[in-house]
């Protein structure tokens, strides 16, 4: 997931296509529990007066603690209304009154590595989730990896359908156009590596800040996304870091300047510990960078032999793919192979996939 979590993005891109893609075919609404002063607007942008909105009475936070953790019966206060199916860009999707029920699975990481997973989110997710997979009639989930994961975990009795994230082509033009002008403000170096994604332990920036020292390469690292969950120790050691040059936290960046940051990258490093699709690395291949990915299911499935891996765990085995990137000399072909690769990856056809599954489900 990129630097505001995955879900988010999947979320507003595939739900606003979604919309486009069922007009003149159905009345849509959109309902919405806010979790932040900017939800009202967001709302409206992703409905584009395409679908009614409907506003929940209690916050995101207070819905999932309420109705989903404490299982207390205020869904009929909650504006639901009525409808044939209801579909979630998340794990939870509301007993929307008459509706048959679709759910969308991003990840088991609180399962398959629950080590780097807060334990409030294990418990709110080993209560909700079984539930809602007993409830729903479709899954959709964001690759095969997933796909893999969740028939192995769970026992499915709806459709499973892989339903991937995909790359705006904004992305795919910045790499063949790079223009530092647009991210001047910044203040990068002249040259970097770029790690994108909220500062997390699943992310790994502790262990590859830690291989930054240890090997000191060429190039410094740009470290891109807001701050998460038992973020204080990769931040101190980032700190430190970057007294030695070796590293430049740019904090979050606006997804407007996103395209620009990967094309004037050197390369890309993704060594996540677990992932369910890892936006940052399609996003990536899209700009053309050289990669370097955590040796896990997912980065396999989405780049294949375009990528160098390292093992996550090890800091000497990311130390080592980070110089080998940093010496890496490729020629045009290989970048247009990367963008070839991300090319496959489409919104527009997951929302697609996702409307034709939700037609017959109805």
């Amino acid at each position: 997931m990129n630097q505001r979590g995955g879900i988010g993005r999947y979320g507003r891109e595939v739900t606003r296509r979604l919309l486009a893609d069922c007009a003149g075919e159905a009345t849509p609404s959109l309902w919405y529990a806010p979790g932040s002063s900017g939800a009202d607007e967001a709302a409206k942008s992703i409905a584009d007066g395409r679908a009614s909105l409907r506003r929940a009475p209690l916050s995101r936070r207070n819905v999932d603690r309420l109705a989903m953790r404490a299982r207390l019966p205020i869904w009929p206060a909650l504006n639901l209304g009525r409808a044939d199916v209801a579909w979630s860009p998340d794990f939870t999707v509301p007993p929307v009154r008459g509706a048959r029920r679709a759910i969308t699975i991003h990840d088991l990481a609180w399962i398959t590595a629950p080590g780097y997973a807060s334990a409030g989110l294990r418990a709110f997710l080993d209560s909700v989730v079984p539930r809602q997979i007993g409830a729903a009639d479709v899954f959709f989930v964001v690759s095969e990896s997933t796909r893999e994961a969740v028939l192995g975990h769970f026992s499915i009795g709806g459709q499973v359908v892989v339903a991937p994230n995909g790359v705006d082509e904004r992305f795919l033009l910045a790499g063949s156009q790079p223009d530092r002008r647009s991210i001047r403000h910044l203040n990068l170096p002249g040259s970097y590596l770029l790690m994108v994604g909220t500062i997390e332990p699943r992310k790994n920036h502790l262990r590859v800040v830690e291989a930054m020292r240890r090997r000191r390469p060429d190039l410094p690292l740009v470290i891109a996304g807001g701050r998460g969950w038992d973020d204080g120790p990769a931040m101190q050691a980032m700190e430190q870091a970057a007294g030695d040059g070796l590293v430049h936290y740019a904090g979050y960046v606006d997804d407007a300047l996103l395209p620009q940051l990967y094309a004037n990258a050197s390369g890309l490093i993704a060594a996540s510990v677990e992932e369910g699709f890892d936006l940052p690395v399609l996003e990536g291949l899209a700009a053309g960078l050289p990669t370097l990915l955590s040796d896990i299911p997912v980065h396999r499935e989405v780049a294949g032999d375009a990528a160098s891996y390292c093992n996550p765990e090890s800091v000497e085995s990311i130390g080592d793919g980070i110089i080998g990137l940093v010496s890496r000399r490729d020629d045009a072909g290989q970048a247009e192979q990367r963008r070839a690769i991300a090319s496959r990856y489409s919104w527009d056809a997951t929302a697609s996939t996702i409307w034709q599954t939700l037609k017959a489900l109805a």
